[in-house]
């Protein structure tokens, strides 16, 4: 039974998109690291099939170019409101440089994709199959050596595994990913291989100990199984009105929350969690510190918000829609939410209960950590999107 089916176009962007794990291997300050390496090439060749192929053969109109057109809308106004406060001498951002050229490099390897057509279900299991052996290498790697090039493989001093990642959290993140679409071509395949990589990723997880991960997780799950239940019990029709009402509650609590002093102190004395707390003092900080004008056309990229850490450190709000509304605006944060009930909406109706539970999860995580820098995030949500599904009342 073969393992992968190969291709080398998957092969390549599936190598990309591992590399772009590999965010305690940075080159610079800034966001130039393994995957730099291979981009620049396939950026060159999809620009050669773009103009001299099949260019003329692109669907503009597919959903998944709102994608391209979300981080392209991004791009241009955190250019915008970085140089109106470079205009006006405000150097508040931490990361500035480093975030406006992620967006960029995020929006020409959206174009990649879009060009190249690969076929993502080759595409995400060789990647399933390459994640397995390199973690698997730098976890048993670890029991010899803490340090690789000069790296550090464990998270700020403490006995949690990052092996690859800039922290454990991240690795619980990519390790969430990898492990659902696992699951998802498991499915689909039916390829029993896939099982090993399946119980060393859950084994994995365990392992790393990530609070606002596993909480996404079991949140994903439960919402999930409530959606599933509805669905096959026939109680009640699921619509679009309905998800995107559910989309925006689910964004609003944690800012409501944060105003609610009373709630507040409840809920310090029951999770007495510093992480999470941590996280809703961004939020309060957030709202305490940003304009209406920021609002409309953004402050600019990197950190704004102060901490609780430290006295006087910046920091980013660690919620993915905050930070994108701090740093380009209302325009590009309606659409990330648009995007997300486009997406949710595309897999509920489609009966794609796997995926559906996967970008759930994403949505929970975002609440408490900014992924829209994660090229993995947009690849996933482009390939819902731009997939074409055929409805099968039997999938889920």
């Amino acid at each position: 039974m073969k393992i992968i089916d190969l291709n080398f176009k998957e092969i390549f962007l599936a190598i990309l998109i591992l590399l772009s794990f590999f965010t305690n291997f940075r080159f610079s300050y800034l966001p130039i690291g393994l995957s730099e390496l291979l981009f620049f090439p396939l950026m060159i060749y999809a620009i050669y099939i773009f103009l001299f192929k099949q260019g003329s053969k692109i669907n503009f109109y597919d959903d998944g170019f709102l994608v391209f057109l979300t981080l392209l809308l991004i791009s241009f106004f955190t250019l915008i409101s970085m140089n109106l406060n470079l205009l006006n001498s405000e150097f508040k951002h931490i990361n500035m440089l480093h975030n406006s050229f992620a967006f960029i490099y995020l929006t020409m390897l959206v174009f990649i994709f879009i060009i190249l057509q690969p076929n993502y279900e080759k595409l995400f299991n060789i990647l399933i199959v390459l994640f397995f052996f390199i973690s698997l290498f730098f976890y048993c790697y670890t029991f010899f050596n803490e340090e690789f090039l000069g790296r550090s493989l464990f998270y700020a001093n403490t006995k949690l595994k990052s092996l690859f990642a800039k922290n454990h959290h991240q690795l619980a993140f990519f390790s969430t990913l990898v492990f659902f679409l696992t699951l998802n071509n498991l499915k689909q395949t039916r390829n029993l291989i896939l099982i090993f990589p399946l119980f060393f990723y859950l084994y994995f997880l365990y392992l790393l100990k990530s609070d606002g991960n596993n909480f996404g997780f079991l949140l994903s799950l439960f919402f999930s199984l409530i959606i599933f239940t509805l669905i096959k019990s026939k109680i009640y029709r699921i619509n679009k009105i309905i998800i995107l009402i559910f989309i925006l509650i689910l964004f609003l609590l944690p800012y409501i929350l944060s105003l609610n002093i009373n709630f507040n102190k409840s809920f310090y004395e029951i999770i007495n969690n510093k992480n999470i707390l941590f996280r809703i003092k961004f939020i309060q900080n957030f709202i305490e510190k940003t304009t209406f004008i920021d609002y409309l056309i953004g402050h600019g990229p990197g950190g704004f918000v102060t901490s609780n850490l430290q006295s006087n450190h910046l920091r980013e709000v660690h919620n993915t829609f905050f930070d994108l509304l701090l740093y380009s605006g209302i325009f590009s944060f309606i659409l990330l939410i648009y995007i997300y009930y486009k997406t949710i909406s595309k897999l509920i109706y489609n009966n794609m209960f796997i995926l559906m539970i996967l970008v759930l999860y994403i949505f929970f995580y975002s609440l408490t950590h900014n992924i829209i820098r994660y090229p993995i995030f947009w690849i996933i949500i482009l390939y819902i999107l731009s997939t074409k599904i055929h409805k099968n009342e039997n999938e889920i």
